[in-house]
């Protein structure tokens, strides 16, 4: 049975993972998960199987691009009770299986890979960007591009967005010709967007007033995770509406947390992004430091790795500064977006967050130094400037 927090979703693409399967330090102690199959309608589980731990990866991601496990280490199923973590096992044949009228605006880094997913499921899907090109290449792919939100919105009964900021996503909602006033049915906007809490609640009121569900479902997983289907939502709002737009999110994801009323799933997000930005910092200075007096990146790497000082952004973000390669997964300039909405909610409810100062502070200096296209790996060029020396694997 599972926690009031933790349940298990179901998918017929592809295994959950357990911790060993990211982990890069040690599998030796785990050579099977037991997975159990819960029974849809008393929430039991039954018929514990075993089941073969998969192949060690470090490209299943959570975190804007970091390795992804759960804090036991090990998938459980459970009851329907919505809320908490979700990974996939095989869905029973014919179980939430309906194809919808859905809709995504935004096809940027994210959005694009998202609505192809909800294309695979079978979905007749609505799309459109700021940048037609980018409609148009996903009409190739089977969806229907439109000259408007409004149109997207007209034509579903689901519409899913993911957009660079709060501004953004209020005139793509509220503004002229924005999903709200393309309304011509019942109709549910489920917000992907990392925004401002207290912006998305007072959007969500907005859109209540007009007889429109809404969700706030921020993800975290980067590209990757957005092309693989393996992100991870967090979903704040009513947990009926949640329910309801589930299966969609899971064509889409590996993970769903529900964490409570509007608003809570972007508060997660923060919370969750604020220690990645200040884990970044601190992976930057150590590096150039280690490099600076003369020990190898590549020895310190091997260390971290097998200390308490492991981190998913040490061994997920090294290995591609060690290649000099900084192909954006999550930008700088989005991190710092994130990182002054968190000082803003920090502010709201009175939290002193000094070292998250700091650590927006030197991702505005490597957007400033032009450094805010490139992966957050990048801004550690930032300090190998200031010092001389460059972070790179032994040829």
């Amino acid at each position: 049975m599972s926690s009031p927090h933790k349940h298990q979703l179901s998918s017929n693409q592809r295994p959950s993972r357990d911790l060993a399967s990211v982990n890069p330090i040690d599998t030796s102690f785990a050579q099977f998960t037991t997975i159990e199959i819960g029974d849809k309608h008393s929430g039991s589980a039954r018929n514990p199987i075993p089941q073969p731990v998969p192949p060690r990866s470090n490209h299943l991601l959570s975190i804007e691009g970091l390795p992804s496990f759960n804090s036991s280490g090990f998938n459980k199923t459970g009851g329907d009770t919505p809320g908490g973590y979700t990974g996939r096992q095989p869905r029973p044949p014919g179980e939430n299986h309906r194809m919808a009228k859905l809709g995504f605006v935004g096809l940027g880094i994210m959005g694009a890979p998202m609505a192809r997913a909800l294309l695979r499921a079978g979905h007749e899907l609505s799309v459109w960007s700021h940048t037609k090109g980018k409609a148009d290449q996903l009409a190739k792919d089977g969806a229907t591009a439109c000259a408007t939100p409004a149109e997207v919105a007209r034509r579903s009964e689901v519409v899913f967005l993911c957009v660079g900021n709060t501004e953004m996503s209020r005139e793509v909602i509220l503004g002229a010709n924005g999903l709200a006033s393309g309304k011509s049915a019942p109709l549910t906007i489920v917000d992907c967007s990392t925004i401002s809490p207290s912006e998305s609640r007072k959007i969500g009121a907005e859109l209540k007033q007009k007889g429109i569900d809404f969700l706030d479902a921020p993800c975290s997983g980067s590209k990757a995770g957005a092309e693989g289907a393996t992100l991870t939502f967090m979903i704040g709002g009513d947990p009926k509406v949640y329910e309801r737009v589930k299966p969609y999110l899971e064509a889409m994801g590996k993970q769903l947390y529900y964490c409570g009323a509007d608003g809570m799933g972007l508060q997660a997000k923060l919370s969750q992004n604020m220690l990645l930005g200040s884990l970044l910092q601190a992976f930057n200075e150590s590096f150039v430091l280690a490099t600076k007096a003369g020990v190898s990146p590549e020895l310190l790497l091997d260390i971290v790795n097998n200390s308490a000082a492991r981190s998913g952004i040490v061994s997920g973000k090294a290995p591609m500064v060690l290649a000099r390669n900084f192909e954006p997964n999550f930008s700088v300039k989005w991190l710092e977006k994130d990182m002054a909405l968190i000082l803003e909610s920090c502010a709201e409810q009175g939290v002193p967050a000094p070292v998250t100062a700091l650590s927006r502070e030197l991702l505005r200096t490597a957007i400033a130094s032009g450094y805010g296209e490139d992966d957050i790996c990048g801004s550690i060029r930032v300090l190998e400037k200031l010092t001389g020396v460059e972070v790179v694997a032994k040829k």
